[in-house]
């Protein structure tokens, strides 16, 4: 008992080295999770007050580019993603204006019979960017109505939407932004726009997420247990570098 009792203090003080090693750790694990949240929180609160932002003397004259940041907050699926049964990582909302359209269109007046009552006709062809308007126009005598035909046609709308994660700032977190190209007759709106913190992986996040890895590399290794000795087993402390397998 008494030829033990040194490994047995030493093995104690180990013991209670080990403990304060792993409250430390531990301790500094809740603190970066804290200040990653902090400052993720504090890019959102910037994220929400943004607004719809023109980018200009970058596309040509045709071409409309707008910017907006994005809000990173964990994703909860809502009755449209249970009904697809997926899971959601990011949704962007926008509403896209098309300019009026304003034009006048001349076309000559016609009649099918060459007398004083006969009914006027006319067609309009009207083309304005996105618009081909057509129009033909029955103007039949005092008291019948005259009638209109309508016709308009709209093109295309081209699109394209891209998300961008900027460079880690001094806290670790990456900022998100989507940008829209649109024809400069389609103005694009950005509304709620939200995306999961792991499309962007930001630095600070990353490092302050918990591991669930079941096999990780260990710098220091402490225990206390029975060890082989040149006089047979005894208690003894071990302690180095090694690995851990989780189970």
């Amino acid at each position: 008992m008494f030829r033990n009792s040194p490994f047995i203090a030493a093995a104690a003080l180990i013991l209670a080295l080990a403990a304060t090693v792993l409250i430390e750790q531990h301790q500094l694990q809740t603190q970066r999770v804290r200040i990653a949240a902090a400052a993720l929180q504090a890019t959102n609160l910037v994220a929400e007050r943004d607004s719809t932002r023109v980018i200009t003397h970058v596309l040509d004259d045709s071409l409309r580019l707008v910017e907006k940041e994005v809000v990173q907050v964990a994703q909860a699926r809502d009755a449209l993603d249970k009904k697809l049964g997926r899971e959601r990582l990011a949704r962007y909302a926008m509403r896209t204006t098309l300019d009026a359209v304003r034009g006048v269109a001349f076309a000559p007046a016609t009649t099918l019979a060459d007398s004083a009552g006969a009914p006027r006709h006319a067609d309009f062809n009207l083309r304005q960017v996105p618009y081909t308007i057509t129009a033909h126009v029955d103007i039949p005598s005092a008291p019948d109505s005259a009638r209109l035909d309508v016709g308009v046609a709209l093109d295309p709308i081209p699109m394209s939407v891209r998300v961008s994660c900027s460079k880690p700032n001094a806290a670790g977190i990456r900022t998100a932004d989507v940008n829209a190209v649109s024809p400069r007759w389609a103005t694009v709106r950005l509304d709620g726009v939200e995306q999961s913190p792991d499309l962007c992986a930001s630095p600070a996040l990353v490092k302050a997420a918990p591991t669930h890895r079941r096999f990780e590399f260990q710098r220091l290794v402490i225990g206390v247990g029975r060890v082989a000795t040149p006089r047979g087993w005894s208690w003894g402390a071990f302690f180095g570098s090694g690995t851990i397998i989780w189970v």
